[in-house]
C-alpha cells in the first residue's frame, strides 16, 4: 500500500506516476480537490480531505473508505464492495453499486435515500436526519438505523438478524421479519410489537406508547423499563432473563423458565407467579409487592424493600431464616451475628410477616 502524507493534487500525480499498477493507497492530511483516476486501484482511503469534493469512477475498486469528506455525490463504482463514507455531510445521494455487501453511511445529514443494493447485508445509516424510508434488499441481515428521526417506514427484509432502530421516534410498526434474532427499538413509538417468530432478545425500553407485550415464542432476554404505559405482557413460553423496571404492571404472566427478573420501581406491581426456575431477582422499592419464598424453590439472591437484610443471602440461609420464624431474638442474633438492635427489631418485623411461607 502506497501512504501519502501531506501532499498536493501535483505532488500525488507524480508519485502515483512511480508506481504504474497501483492497487492500494491511503491519503493522509492531503490537501486534495479531486482524486486522479487509477485503473488498478482496489483499496483507497482517502477519510476526512476537508477539500476533497469529487471522486472518480475506479473501475477495478473494491474497498472505498472516505468517511468525514465534503463529498456532494459519489459516482458509480461497479466492482465496490465495501463502503465507509460516514460522516460525509454534504452527501444527499448515493448511486445503485450492485456488487456492494457492506455500506456505513453513518452521520450524513442531507441523506434523503438509500437505492435498494442486491447483494448489501450490513447497512449502517444511523444519524442520516432525513431519511425516511428503508427499502426492501434481500439478502440484508444487519440494519442500524438508530437516530434516524424522520424514518417512517421499514420495508420488509426477509433475511434481516439484527435491527437495531433506536430512538426512530416516528417509525411507529415493523413489519413480520422472518429471520429476525435481535431487536433493539428503545425510544421508539411503538404501541405493539408484532411477533417475530425467530426473535431471541428484545430491547424496547423508553418507548412511550408501548402498551402490551404480545408473545413472542422463541424470545429468551426481554428488556422493557421505563416503558410509561405498558400494563400487561403476554406469556413468553421461553423467556430467561426480563428486565421491567419502573412499568405500571400490577403482575407477571406466568413464565415457568425465568431465571432473573429484575423489576425494580414498579410502583403498583402487587404480586408474582410461581417462577419455579428463579434464582435472581431486584424488586427494590416495589410497595405493594408481597413475596412468597415458597413459589421461588431455586431462589439464590433476591434485593427488596421487605427484605434489606438478606438480598444476597443464599439460599440455605434463607432456609434458615424460615426454620428461625418461631424462635426468639436470641435465635435470629445467632444467624446474623453483630446486627445493631435497630436491625434485629427490623428482622423481627419481617419474620412475623412470613407466615404465608
Amino acid at each position: 500500500m502506497l501512504v501519502v502524507k501531506n501532499k498536493t493534487t501535483e505532488e500525488l500525480l507524480e508519485k502515483i506516476r512511480t508506481i504504474p499498477k497501483l492497487t492500494k493507497l491511503k491519503c493522509v492530511n492531503c490537501p486534495l480537490t479531486t482524486m486522479p483516476l487509477m485503473s488498478n486501484l482496489i483499496k483507497l482511503e482517502c477519510s476526512w480531505i476537508r477539500s476533497l469534493t469529487t471522486l472518480p469512477q475506479f473501475p477495478q475498486l473494491i474497498e472505498l473508505k472516505c468517511e468525514g469528506c465534503p463529498l456532494e455525490t459519489l459516482s458509480p463504482q461497479p466492482k465496490l464492495i465495501n463502503l465507509d463514507c460516514s460522516y460525509c455531510h454534504m452527501l444527499t445521494t448515493l448511486p445503485f453499486m450492485p456488487k456492494l455487501t457492506t455500506l456505513n453511511c453513518t452521520g450524513c445529514p442531507l441523506l434523503t435515500m438509500i437505492s435498494a443494493q442486491p447483494r448489501l447485508t450490513e447497512l449502517y445509516c444511523s444519524c442520516c436526519l432525513l431519511l425516511t424510508t428503508l427499502p426492501s434488499m434481500p439478502k440484508l441481515t444487519m440494519i442500524n438505523c438508530a437516530e434516524c428521526f424522520q424514518l417512517t417506514i421499514m420495508s420488509a427484509q426477509p433475511q434481516l438478524v439484527e435491527l437495531y432502530c433506536m430512538s426512530c421516534t416516528l417509525l411507529t410498526t415493523l413489519p413480520i421479519l422472518p429471520n429476525l434474532i435481535y431487536l433493539n427499538c428503545a425510544e421508539c413509538n411503538f404501541e405493539n410489537i408484532m411477533a417475530q417468530p425467530q426473535l431471541i432478545e428484545l430491547e424496547c425500553s423508553m418507548c412511550p406508547q408501548l402498551t402490551t407485550l404480545y408473545q413472542q415464542p422463541n424470545l429468551v432476554r426481554l428488556y422493557c423499563s421505563d416503558c410509561p404505559q405498558l400494563t400487561t405482557m403476554s406469556v413468553q413460553p421461553k423467556l430467561r432473563d426480563l428486565g421491567c423496571r419502573d412499568c405500571p404492571l400490577t403482575t407477571l404472566p406466568q413464565l415457568l423458565q425465568l431465571t432473573e427478573l429484575d423489576c425494580c420501581a414498579c410502583p403498583i406491581l402487587t404480586t408474582l407467579p410461581p417462577l419455579p426456575l428463579l434464582t435472581h431477582l431486584d424488586c427494590i422499592e416495589c410497595p405493594m409487592l408481597k413475596i412468597r419464598y415458597r413459589d421461588y424453590p431455586k431462589l439464590k439472591y433476591i434485593r427488596s424493600m421487605e427484605s434489606p437484610l438478606i438480598k444476597s443471602r443464599s439460599t440455605n440461609e434463607l432456609r434458615k431464616l424460615r426454620t428461625g420464624y418461631r424462635k426468639d431474638i436470641a435465635s435470629i442474633k445467632a444467624i446474623f451475628p453483630k446486627l445493631p438492635e435497630d436491625i434485629v427489631r427490623l428482622v423481627k418485623e419481617y419474620l412475623n410477616d412470613l407466615r404465608d411461607i
